[in-house]
């Protein structure tokens, strides 16, 4: 005849009703379902190498945080297009305007951006100040030149530097608007 801790067929059974999990093997104690089932963690169980960021760190700077810092850089490279420069600051103000709250890496390339090419627009309202003056066309043209060249020149300079995640200082930044 068959033992208790044996089925109808001849294969051993649980020694007890407590033991019996099922038909599989299981890992692990009784009542310890999941300390080792090789699947996933317990509920609420979080990764164990995980640190959160400490508060008032700065942020890392993401791969859409360079996009849009390079995008807020080459903005006023179209506006100049379009508008012959009256227009430049716009872009990285819209852009600054944004981002100001929520992301500190655009936010101050928005700044820079936005501060250069309001300099650079005063320096073409004296230029062409001094064309329509007629005596100081001599004057007004190589500085209207200037201030276009070093626009082009340094706003890709700074898209570049943005793409790979620093916030570039523009060297002739006369006025600091924005911060």
């Amino acid at each position: 005849m068959s033992s208790p801790t044996s089925d109808p067929h001849g294969h051993p059974g649980p020694s007890s009703q407590s033991d019996f999990h099922g038909p599989y093997p299981q890992t692990g104690t009784p009542g310890q379902y999941w300390a080792s089932t090789g699947g996933y963690d317990a509920p609420g169980a979080g990764p164990q190498d995980y640190v959160p960021p400490r508060p008032g760190a700065p942020r890392q700077v993401t791969a859409q945080d360079r996009t849009t810092a390079t995008l807020t850089h080459l903005t006023p490279l179209l506006a100049m297009l379009f508008t012959v420069g009256w227009l430049s600051f716009a872009g990285p103000l819209i852009m600054w305007a944004v981002h100001k709250d929520n992301n500190d890496f655009v936010r101050r390339s928005a700044a820079a951006a936005f501060n250069f090419n309001l300099s650079m627009w005063l320096l073409g309202v004296i230029g062409w100040v001094c064309v329509l003056t007629l005596l100081l066309i001599p004057v007004g043209v190589p500085l209207l030149l200037f201030a276009f060249f070093v626009q082009i020149i340094l706003h890709i300079v700074a898209a570049v530097r943005a793409n790979q995640g620093e916030i570039y200082r523009y060297p002739m930044q006369f006025l600091n608007v924005l911060s």
